[in-house]
């Protein structure tokens, strides 16, 4: 094959699978790969899988038994066996660890009649982090000024397709935007003990010990004291997908309902955890939007993905072993993998898990807890006949029509309102209705006029809702409860 030039699929097929794979390549490279996804973040959690399939047809995969099983497989050539390694590290549901076979990346696949919308940055935003955060303060402060030209009712976050960025600025906007987000801020995050993860370690190790004041740095759980040797010194042990049942009060300092946050499930690393945090504190409503699954229209939808810790690669690996710079963070360099047989060949995985922000799922691996829209729209999202920015302020009016729908307290507009499960009608207003009741997604608290200025005392002993606020009719006993089985929220 030469570069440049355009073959059919079948011929460039042949020509790759014409490399003969080594007498030795097979075992070593299994042994390689097992020694780099040791240290991968969610190594155990396929070995007690929660379901058979999770989330978008993604399958458990049991890690170690399958690459066993590759090895004693026999193959004619490089390519096959390359492939297989390939496609079952691509079941896994985590998105970012990615194996790439050799000579892959040379390669084109050429696709007639298909068209890709690429959407680049406008530049609004800044690069730099104090511009970056001016400008949000900017924003929302133009938006929110009561005496301003601006002033919105309701705030749309539009998180599609957000690849994420850095961490800390995530978690400041997230603070930024909702006062009330309490503790923990910050996620809990380990990786598990192998000699790779305790040689990379010492590098986040004297970071923290040299750039404390100005870089991230992890911290002690309990104690919040800054603790350099966190993920070396391995205190922690996690029990697969255990349920908590501790119970947890949050009190609202501002209305969730006038914001809305819109994903894709393309919403991925720390945007994924921004989202998800959001939704496990009920901080504002959050809208999933997407064309629907034909298989099943029940399918749950989870906010985010990607929600890994942290994500190391093959590259990086080496990079440590052969640059002087890193002789004196104390590495034992005998300890890390060595460079793969065939030229080309990459991997990158999550070497880090985070953990829930609240106490029922604070043992739980977010990447894997599946926190659901609490109502969704249904959108196709590619048109040619109008411009992007077009389809992205349609996209809008279809999200607060379908508000208004399923929680306006408007009775011209609509007799009756359909469950965010779209299975079945839930309730329908009479039309000589004259103050039809203010409608709720299962985990809101209405709290307007339930404060009493005198007798606090008595007031909490005879109505608690005038502290707490008066909950919607179909809360549950706990946040399954309160929601339909594809996850979407349930409406009183």
């Amino acid at each position: 094959m030469r570069y440049g030039v355009s073959y059919e699929l079948d011929f460039a097929l042949s020509c790759l699978r014409s490399t003969k794979l080594k007498s030795h390549e097979q075992n070593k490279k299994i042994n390689q790969l097992k020694e780099y996804l040791n240290s991968y973040a969610f190594i155990d959690t396929s070995l007690n899988p929660p379901d058979s399939i999770i989330k978008c047809g993604k399958h458990a995969v049991n890690i170690i038994i399958r690459i066993d099983e590759i090895n004693n497989t026999k193959y004619g050539n490089a390519f096959d066996f390359y492939e297989l390694l390939m496609i079952f590290l691509n079941f896994l549901k985590d998105s970012y660890t990615i194996f790439t076979p050799p000579c892959i990346t040379a390669v084109l696949l050429i696709m007639e009649h298909i068209q890709l919308l690429k959407l680049l940055p406008d530049g609004q935003m800044k690069n730099d982090k104090e511009s970056f955060c001016q400008s949000i303060i900017d924003v929302i402060n133009a938006f929110t000024n009561q005496s301003g030209e601006h002033k919105v009712k309701k705030l749309l976050i539009d998180l599609r397709g957000n690849g994420g960025g850095q961490v800390r600025l995530g978690r400041q906007l997230l603070n930024f935007l909702f006062p009330n987000v309490g503790h923990p801020l910050y996620q809990t995050v380990d990786m598990t003990q192998t000699d790779l993860n305790k040689q990379l370690a010492k590098i986040t190790q004297k970071l923290t010990e040299e750039s404390y004041n100005t870089s991230e740095i992890a911290v002690d759980i309990d104690r919040l004291e800054i603790k350099p040797n966190f993920y070396i010194v391995g205190n922690r042990k996690r029990s697969t997908f255990s349920e908590g049942m501790k119970n947890n009060i949050t009190v609202k300092l501002t209305n969730p309902q006038d914001i809305l946050i819109i994903t894709d499930d393309a919403c991925a690393s720390i945007c994924s955890q921004f989202v998800k945090h959001i939704g496990e504190k009920h901080l504002g409503r959050i809208v999933g939007v997407g064309a629907p699954y034909p298989i099943d229209k029940d399918i749950r939808f989870d906010v985010g993905m990607a929600t890994s810790g942290s994500v190391f690669n093959y590259k990086s690996v080496q990079e440590i072993r052969s640059n002087e710079i890193y002789d004196d963070y104390e590495i034992n360099k005998q300890k890390l993998p060595k460079k793969f047989y065939r030229i080309g060949t990459d991997l990158t995985w999550s070497n880090k898990g985070g953990y829930g922000f609240i106490d029922e799922i604070s043992d739980q691996l977010l990447e894997y807890k599946i926190i659901g829209a609490d109502f969704r729209v249904e959108y196709f999202p590619y048109n040619d006949s109008i411009s992007v920015e077009q389809q992205r302020f349609s996209l809008y009016d279809e999200v607060l029509k379908r508000e208004k729908e399923l929680l306006g307290n408007d009775t011209k507009s609509s007799s009756s309102y359909i469950s965010a499960s779209n299975n079945d009608s839930t309730s329908k207003l009479k039309s000589n209705a004259e103050t039809p009741p203010i409608k709720c997604l299962s985990w809101e608290v209405e709290t307007n006029n339930t404060q009493t200025p005198n007798n606090c005392k008595g007031c909490l002993r005879n109505d608690p809702y005038s502290i707490y606020g008066h909950p919607c009719s179909v809360r549950g006993s706990s946040e399954a409860k309160g929601r339909y089985s594809n996850g979407t929220a349930k409406i009183g």
